[in-house]
């Protein structure tokens, strides 16, 4: 069985916290605000075209958080098949120094009807940048069990970077 669950068909994270914001939100100081909005990028990691994979986020009015939290990945498996998804946070604490940091994990089954399932460990850190751009890395691991929760395999991302700029 390929390890290729369709993207964007993943689990998106609750906001009841399965992904804990680290770091305490505080008001941005008045005298370098960044402008709230939506913010796109790329990440260091090519699609099979060869193009970087995407990444988005907003930016809450007040600086207080980042939403929406959107990046496409690929891990390495140890069986040598690679393992393809997207992870979604919906909110991220930002601290007063524009930075944000978050780690957890979720569940998430395949959507190709094979029954197997993978438990996706992972943090994301980064910072805003007084310019309107941002930049930060990721990195996520998987373990893929079949439909009797068998590990199949394990995967992992190496560092994957991003920036993304307002606008």
């Amino acid at each position: 069985m390929p390890f290729k669950p369709r993207r964007r068909a993943f689990a998106v994270l609750t906001a009841a916290g399965l992904i804990a914001a680290v770091g305490a939100a505080a008001a941005h100081s008045a005298t370098n605000p960044i402008k709230a909005g939506r913010f796109e990028g790329t990440t260091s990691q090519l699609d099979a075209s060869g193009k970087p994979e995407p990444v988005t986020f907003r930016l809450k009015r007040g600086g207080r958080a980042a939403t929406n939290f959107v990046a496409l990945w690929s891990a390495r498996c140890d069986n040598g098949q690679t393992f393809s998804s997207d992870t979604r946070l919906r909110h991220i604490a930002l601290t007063k120094q524009h930075s944000f940091s978050t780690a957890g994990a979720y569940s998430a089954v395949f959507q190709d009807g094979s029954g197997y399932s993978a438990q996706i460990r992972g943090s994301v850190s980064g910072h805003l940048r007084r310019d309107g751009s941002a930049a930060g890395t990721l990195m996520l691991t998987a373990t893929v069990s079949d439909q009797h929760g068998t590990r199949v395999t394990a995967c992992a991302t190496p560092r994957i970077s991003f920036r993304a700029k307002s606008g």
